[in-house]
């Protein structure tokens, strides 16, 4: 199946508002930028800034790809910030002037193509220059696609002070053309090197940052291919992608090339205007399962506690595997409402995606625990509308949090939520984020691991036989209706609810063959509708009190497993 989208759609992989939404201070790939200053991602690096701290921010557009932010202008200060994933920096536009100025650190050198200059004296008038130091630090590229700029770089008490000479109206691009590698240069033979290295790259290190244009999804029985298409070469790819391409379960399809002048191996962009990657990762169908009753029933938590994740997941997984009894369906029922009704829902307020956490993030791991606990309650797949997708950000592939540990584990429950989905686009970011987990080193930390190893398998794992709780989530019958018991005797499911009157009430299911109704008690009529696998019974009870329906199945079909409980949340390799 091939899905194409439109980048304007705001839950879509295209859209989403990534780490855009609610604060105008952003980790990108080589800076961290704010309203008013930045700094490159690099130990050595101080702080530049390049204007007063200002209100009247206004964010009109942004994806999880960038956000173009504008403020109230000020002299020789921009007055809108361009906040750039796929470029090695960012973007400025000035009205009337630029300046910047930093503290505990001697100014640079102004390299540009025919010569350089130190403190005090102007640089000639250029479409780009370097801005180096006599100490170890990461070099910077201004360019100024408007028209050539003249600079000078002064001495200050604290530091330094760079400014455009007769003033600078337009865009300045801000790169970090050697990535986050630290250089210290101070002979015209180092400056003129430096020139050097980045002269065959200056096409690429000079254009603007490439925008994503399309994407689109092809999936079959063991993964999803993805491919984003921009507008140009060179978009930067993720670190998490680049530290996953040769796992096994991640396959990088399209080319790539060293960004800009970097010889680090850190940071790559693609060669041309695809990212094309392949992704082992497996659907789990939503659900609950209807399996045979196990040799041995499963211990169950008496209670679900609608603050704890781990309580809401490990109960969500139970349901889905078919092994909940009515105490804990509706124990994990309750459990969602009480959270639906004391979590404030709020929206991101550019693309209006709902979201069930803070807007600092916090509250993200009970949020993704919640989105499992939904489908296995509901039947109902995780919508990327709830903000938990949508914020997932493409530099790290992580969804928002608190902090790094609450962003890994709300991304870890979040790719097994996205499993469920029917759209292939949410479980392309939930691959997103599984990779991102796997990148950060430590996979066996974060909730659901063994489980996730068989959603995201290794191909080694494509061969080898299936433990019997996978079978069991596999199971080619489930049930989407809460309130319903539901168990395999042979090859035919038996169910059963409780009519409080005689309204006709509608159970719905999934099967890999068609459903029929054999004998049954307490219903004076049965209608099946079936559409794409789904089949939706209408029941009319004769009077209030237990109905029963048994349903057949055809000899041919599939066999109903039987019941094994999963991994849980916490549960280590053994």
């Amino acid at each position: 199946m091939l899905l194409s989208v439109s980048v304007l759609a705001a839950g879509s992989v295209a859209g989403g508002f990534g780490q855009f939404a609610f604060t105008h201070q952003h980790v990108l790939a080589t800076f961290e930028v704010g309203p008013a200053a930045f700094r490159a991602n690099a130990p050595s690096a101080v702080e530049i800034r390049f204007g007063p701290e200002r209100t009247g921010f206004n964010a009109r557009r942004l994806t999880r790809y960038m956000k173009t932010l504008s403020m109230r202008p000020e002299p020789r200060a921009p007055l809108r910030i361009a906040f750039e994933t796929t470029s090695l920096g960012f973007s400025l536009e000035f009205r009337d002037g630029l300046r910047f100025e930093a503290s505990g650190i001697v100014p640079p050198f102004i390299t540009w193509a025919e010569g350089s200059v130190g403190p005090g004296v102007p640089s000639a008038p250029s479409r780009w220059a370097l801005l180096s130091w006599p100490t170890p630090h990461p070099p910077i590229l201004l360019v100024f696609p408007t028209r050539p700029a003249s600079l000078i770089a002064r001495r200050t008490e604290r530091g330094f002070v760079l400014e455009a000479q007769e003033g600078y109206s337009g865009w300045v691009r801000v790169r970090a053309p050697f990535g986050m590698t630290e250089i210290a240069a101070t002979s015209a033979s180092e400056l003129g090197r430096l020139v050097e290295r980045i002269t065959p790259h200056l096409e690429r290190l000079t254009a603007p940052a490439p925008k994503l244009v399309g994407f689109s999804v092809e999936e079959d029985s063991n993964g999803l291919t993805a491919v984003w298409r921009f507008d140009r070469p060179g978009a930067l790819v993720p670190a998490p992608l680049i530290a996953r391409r040769r796992s096994g379960n991640v396959k990088l399809l399209s080319g790539l090339r060293r960004a800009g002048a970097s010889e680090s191996g850190d940071l790559w962009e693609c060669e041309g205007t695809e990212l094309n990657v392949r992704f082992l990762a497996r659907r789990l169908p939503p659900g609950a399962a209807v399996v045979r009753p196990p040799s041995s029933p499963p211990a169950l938590p008496a209670t679900v506690s609608h603050i704890d994740a781990e309580s809401v997941a490990d109960a969500a997984m139970l349901r889905l595997s078919g092994l909940a009894d009515e105490l804990l369906t509706n124990s994990l029922a309750t459990a969602v409402q009480a959270f639906g009704e004391e979590r404030r829902r709020d929206r991101e307020p550019v693309t209006g995606s709902p979201i069930m956490f803070d807007r600092s993030g916090r509250g993200s791991r009970l949020a993704a625990a919640h989105a499992l606990a939904v489908a296995a309650a509901l039947g109902e797949p995780v919508s990327s509308q709830d903000g938990l997708l949508g914020s997932i950000d493409w530099v790290t592939w992580l969804p928002a949090g608190q902090d790094e540990r609450e962003r890994l584990e709300a991304a870890a429950i979040l790719a097994v939520a996205a499993a469920l989905s029917n759209s292939p686009e949410d479980r392309v970011l939930g691959a997103m984020a599984e990779t991102a987990v796997a990148a950060s080193g430590g996979p066996l930390l974060h909730p659901f691991h063994i489980l996730r190893a068989w959603i995201y398998p290794h191909p080694s794992r494509l061969s080898l036989r299936p433990p019997g709780w996978w079978t069991a989530l596999q199971s080619p019958v489930r049930t989407l209706s809460a309130g319903v018991k539901a168990r395999a005797e042979g090859n035919s499911v038996l169910i059963e609810g409780l009519a409080l009157n005689t309204d006709p009430i509608e159970v719905r299911f999934r099967s890999d063959a068609p459903l029929a109704a054999a004998d049954s008690l307490n219903l004076s009529d049965v209608q099946i509708r079936e559409d794409a696998g789904e089949f939706r019974f209408l029941l009319r009870p004769d009077r209030p009190g237990v109905w029963r329906l048994r349903l057949s199945r055809p000899s041919s079909s599939a066999p109903i497993p039987m019941g094994a409980p999963g991994p849980g949340y916490s549960e280590a390799p053994r």
